[in-house]
């Protein structure tokens, strides 16, 4: 049984950053049938609050669905892995408010410049910034990287990507848990569509 596992800590990361980055497919989506993206995410964030709360009172209704949430679960994360609840309403949010390029690259940044930063900092970040409970320059750096090739993909400007990439990579380093899947992705698709 996977719950039975112990994960370390870096194993749990990669989980989490896993589970986070698939966020990565909702822009090609999007290009098949919007309002269907918008109904899946929607959806899919309720039935993972509903399984969540049960998981979080010791009842796994889905097994699997149950096991990886609690992998993926932190330590700080009391009773609720609330996580993938605000990277839908993050991506959500992006989604009805802005154009599709500004979206998409939100979205991007969201799902690879977040995800990706937290795993380079624990692997290779010693050095941290300060006032920033226990953020690196390795992830700050993997954050700002991502969205400027991300960004610069999606919308062939190296001066808006820059710009973008600057302030996802600065609302990245506010240790505000779970509240930068809201902001990133809304700050960076801002950036963008202005």
């Amino acid at each position: 049984n996977l719950t039975n596992l112990k994960f370390n800590s870096m194993q749990k990361e990669f989980v989490r950053k896993s589970i986070h980055m698939t966020i990565a497919l909702v822009p090609t989506l999007v290009l098949i049938n919007k309002e269907i993206t918008i109904l899946l995410l929607l959806a899919g964030t309720i039935f993972y609050l509903v399984n969540e709360f049960f998981r979080s009172r010791g009842v796994i209704l889905l097994g699997f669905l149950g096991s990886i949430s609690a992998i993926a679960s932190r330590d700080r994360d009391n009773g609720m892995t609330l996580g993938p609840v605000t990277l839908a309403i993050g991506s959500l949010f992006v989604l009805t408010l802005f154009n599709p390029v500004a979206a998409s690259c939100g979205i991007y940044a969201l799902a690879f410049g977040d995800g990706l930063s937290s795993v380079t900092g624990k692997l290779w970040g010693r050095t941290k910034i300060p006032f920033t409970r226990g953020k690196s320059f390795v992830g700050f750096f993997t954050c700002f990287t991502m969205i400027l090739s991300t960004s610069y993909g999606v919308t062939g400007s190296f001066n808006k990507s820059l710009l973008a990439a600057t302030a996802g990579a600065l609302i990245e380093l506010v240790p505000v848990k779970d509240i930068d899947n809201l902001l990133i992705p809304f700050v960076v698709a801002l950036v963008i569509a202005f």
